[in-house]
C-alpha cells in the first residue's frame, strides 16, 4: 500500500492507524509537533521573565560603570522581546537623562506616557528631566502626579519623589511647601 502524507509518499505494509499516520507526518515534517503543555508554557514565561530581570540588572550595572552605550544596547534587546514594556522604556530613557541628553530622554518618556499616562516611574523621571532643564513648575507637576500613582509598597520611590519635589519647590521660592 502507498499512503500520501502531505507532500510525502510512504509505502506501508498494513492498514495504518491514526497514531501511526501522525507519527509519520511528524517524521516527514508535514505536521506540527503536539501543542505545548501548560507546564511548558509556564516555563517559557519564567524564562522570559528571568531574561528581562537579568537584562535590567545588567543594564543598571553598565550605567553605574558609565558604560551607557552597553546599557542602551541591553535595553534595545529587551525591547525587542517586549516592545511596549513601559518599565524598560522608562529605564532606557533614563540612561539618556544620566548622559545629559535631556531632550532625547524627554521624548522617550513622553512616548511611555502615551502608552500609560499614569505610569509613575516615567512621571518621576520626566520630573527629573524638567528639573535638570530648569523648568521647575513642570517638574513639580510631574513629581506630584507620580506620587499619586506610586503604590504604597514603593516607599523608596515615593521618598525620592518627595525629596525631588521639595528641591523643585525650593527653586521656585515655595519654601514653606518644600519644608512640609
Amino acid at each position: 500500500r502507498i499512503k500520501t502524507i502531505g507532500k510525502s509518499v510512504v509505502k506501508v505494509s498494513h492498514a495504518v492507524t491514526r497514531e501511526e499516520l501522525y507519527q509519520l507526518a511528524l517524521f516527514y515534517g508535514d505536521m506540527p509537533a503536539a501543542p505545548p503543555t501548560p507546564e511548558m508554557i509556564r516555563n517559557i514565561f519564567e524564562e522570559i521573565e528571568n531574561t528581562r530581570t537579568m537584562g535590567i540588572w545588567l543594564a543598571s550595572k553598565y550605567v553605574l560603570e558609565h558604560r551607557y552605550k552597553a546599557a542602551k544596547d541591553m535595553f534595545e534587546k529587551l525591547l525587542q522581546l517586549s516592545p511596549n514594556d513601559v518599565e524598560i522604556m522608562s529605564l532606557y530613557a533614563n540612561v539618556y537623562s544620566v548622559e545629559g541628553k535631556l531632550i532625547e530622554a524627554e521624548n522617550r518618556l513622553n512616548n511611555v506616557l502615551i502608552l500609560n499616562p499614569n505610569y509613575p516611574l516615567a512621571l518621576y523621571f520626566l520630573g527629573y528631566v524638567y528639573n535638570a532643564k530648569g523648568d521647575y513648575e513642570k517638574a513639580i507637576n510631574m513629581y506630584e502626579t507620580a506620587l499619586k500613582y506610586f503604590s504604597e509598597n514603593e516607599k523608596m520611590e515615593k521618598a525620592d519623589a518627595y525629596q525631588n519635589l521639595g528641591c523643585s519647590l525650593w527653586e521656585v521660592n515655595r519654601r514653606e511647601e518644600a519644608i512640609e
